[in-house]
């Protein structure tokens, strides 16, 4: 007997009593191909399991867009030709369910691709074929997997996973992942725990003989069901978890045989009326969340998944903590150039019920434009009186719009504010200097201004305003940056995502920090940064990345290394999932920015000359 260890939707740990079936090490990835029916599977991300409780919870995983109905699910392998080495084999797990109200309301398969040559994960064995479950193993190889979507399946077998029916492929055929899955899900077993052997027969034998002899037959029944029952839904079948021993079986058998056809026990029970009552009990293999998986498929009807279940799993994933994984519902319009020329990146703010734009011309000079809203009524730009050579921001705080520009060429920190309806008031010194643009936040009811250090100093900085009063002077964050910082304010935290440095930290990795309310910065961590991959080619971000909070999520911009823009998102105290590409196919050479006014997102972008777009989406 075996411990099948699953995370709780607070992070803590239940312990669900489980077979001596094989559980190892499986990496997987999502693929989306074709686009989605309407009748198409299963749960695009894996339960995170293990046997030991302190493995890293690794929901970083991938979006799994938008679930709809889910019915039986059916899978299917898919071994590329001349593949002789099944460890080597790449499996496709089809699921046959649905999902709908995807991010761009296309229709699309989604498949679970089980890289097979990690299914006998190097982590979890501590000789060939045997596995090694420890918490060390399993943190270690939670650390390896951060950012991809990962189960811990382990045994406590010692050499189980090296037997012929457990082999890499034959095991990324059985339904663990989707089991697993059902369980991250909101899911039970469909048995209690309760088995059909002799403690079971004592204990229903006085109830049948209490019941009249004409009676007995649907009291078996009921007993059958109260006992076998694991997750009280009516329409779903009663299970064990061991199975009917062997010596129960009809008809007999020497062999203990899960998969047979048929599979039914039987018991002969003395009744006090001096009769014996025959009772047969035949337990459920067909629901995804029983122990009969390693059928794979044998069973007729095998891998079903009932209505009652789909309801949960729905409000599982819209209403529980798995909500991440709902990839953002955002109908974009299509970019739209609007007039001007520059050579840099943007800003972009919204103050005064407009969408407000910042440019540096290809003149150096520093100007300004805004809309109420439609990208058709920006209404020109103008001048605010200042140079520079790196782009200039703006945010808002206070009741005032700022812009937060570098000098040309002292590199001193400026800033200029202006009241609605107000020309601006001028430039003024923050004090310090900088190589890069500065990009400055509200939160806690101060203006927070980030940058990097001047030249040969590539440490992130930080400094405060409080309202109506001067800065109060420049701090150090910790660690380098070789690109500006992008902030925002989030979920009661001010947030900075950065680039890594170059040094120690490749430039094609993305960081993220955050300070809680009148708390200091907890420290650099990761981002999943594969933004697509194309033609075999991985795209990673490249430069600056942009931020903004849209409709309760906080969202990132980056330009990819093929110059196209892609955005990622993730909900309050969620990681991010995946990366999605803005459609419209606008190239560019500088990174993009992004706000947000009433109800509307707005993305802007120079193109890879000197042109000027933007484009806007509203939330399905």
């Amino acid at each position: 007997m075996k411990l099948e260890t699953t995370h709780l939707d607070n992070g803590s740990l239940v312990k669900r009593s489980g077979s001596r079936q094989a559980r190892l090490a499986i990496r997987n990835s999502l693929a989306l191909a074709g686009g989605l029916t309407a009748t198409s599977g299963l749960l695009a991300i894996l339960a995170l399991s293990s046997c030991a409780g302190s493995a890293a919870d690794l929901a970083t995983a991938h979006d799994a867009q938008a679930l709809g109905t889910i019915t039986n699910v059916r899978m299917t392998a898919v071994v590329p030709p001349g593949t002789v080495d099944p460890v080597a084999a790449v499996t496709t797990l089809k699921a046959g369910a649905a999902f709908a109200n995807t991010t761009w309301g296309a229709k699309a398969n989604i498949n679970f691709v089980v890289d097979s040559t990690a299914l006998i994960h190097p982590g979890l064995l501590s000789a060939p074929g045997v596995e090694n479950c420890s918490d060390a193993n399993l943190a270690a190889l939670g650390d390896q997997l951060v950012g991809t979507m990962a189960g811990f399946m382990c045994s406590s077998a010692a050499g189980e996973a090296s037997g012929p029916s457990h082999n890499a492929l034959q095991l990324a055929l059985s339904p663990n992942v989707l089991h697993e899955a059902g369980h991250y899900f909101g899911l039970n077993h469909v048995f209690s725990g309760a088995e059909f052997d002799a403690n079971f027969a004592a204990q229903v034998t006085p109830q049948l003989n209490a019941t009249p002899r004409a009676q007995r037959a649907a009291k078996w029944v009921q007993l059958t069901n109260q006992y076998f029952d694991g997750d009280g839904l009516s329409d779903t079948g009663t299970s064990t978890g061991s199975g009917i021993p062997v010596n129960l079986q009809v008809p007999p058998t020497s062999v203990q045989n899960t998969c047979r056809i048929p599979y039914t026990g039987q018991m002969r029970l003395p009744m006090s009326d001096g009769s014996t009552f025959v009772g047969s009990y035949t337990p459920d293999r067909t629901n995804i969340m029983s122990y009969f998986g390693f059928c794979n498929g044998t069973v007729p009807g095998q891998y079903n998944i009932s209505p009652s279940q789909v309801n949960i799993i729905n409000g599982t994933l819209f209403n529980g903590r798995q909500r991440h994984l709902l990839g953002p519902a955002l109908n974009f319009q299509p970019w739209a150039q609007i007039p001007g020329a520059t050579n840099l990146a943007l800003g972009a703010t919204s103050f005064n019920n407009r969408v407000f734009l910042s440019a540096v011309g290809t003149n150096s000079a520093v100007y300004v434009t805004s809309s109420p809203g439609p990208i058709s009524a920006f209404n020109g730009w103008g001048p605010v009186g200042a140079t520079t050579d790196t782009p200039v921001s703006a945010t808002t705080f206070n009741g005032q719009l700022y812009l937060l520009l570098k000098g040309g060429a002292d590199h001193k920190i400026y800033y200029d504010v202006a009241l609605p309806n107000q020309a601006f008031s001028g430039w003024q010194l923050v004090g310090g200097s900088t190589t890069t643009e500065i990009n400055g936040t509200a939160f806690d009811n101060k203006l927070y201004l980030f940058t990097k250090g001047d030249t040969g100093d590539s440490m992130p900085y930080y400094n405060v305003e409080l309202p109506g009063g001067p800065f109060l002077g420049w701090g150090a964050v910790g660690g380098g940056i070789a690109d500006p910082i992008a902030t925002t304010a989030f979920d009661n935290k001010l947030y900075m995502f950065v680039p890594g440095s170059g040094t120690g930290a490749p430039t094609s990795q993305l960081y993220y920090n955050y300070a809680p309310v009148q708390q200091p910065f907890v420290g650099w961590n990761p981002i999943p940064s594969t933004l697509d991959v194309q033609g075999g080619v991985t795209i990673t971000p490249v430069g600056a990345v942009a931020t903004t909070v849209f409709s309760g999520r906080i969202y990132l911009f980056a330009r990819g290394s093929n110059n196209h823009l892609f955005f990622n998102s993730a909900l309050p105290q969620q990681p991010f999932g995946s990366w999605y590409e803005l459609p419209g196919g606008l190239t560019t050479n500088a990174s993009p920015v992004a706000t947000v006014l009433g109800n509307t997102l707005y993305v802007a972008a120079k193109d890879t000359g000197t042109g000027i777009f933007i484009t806007s989406a509203v939330a399905m």
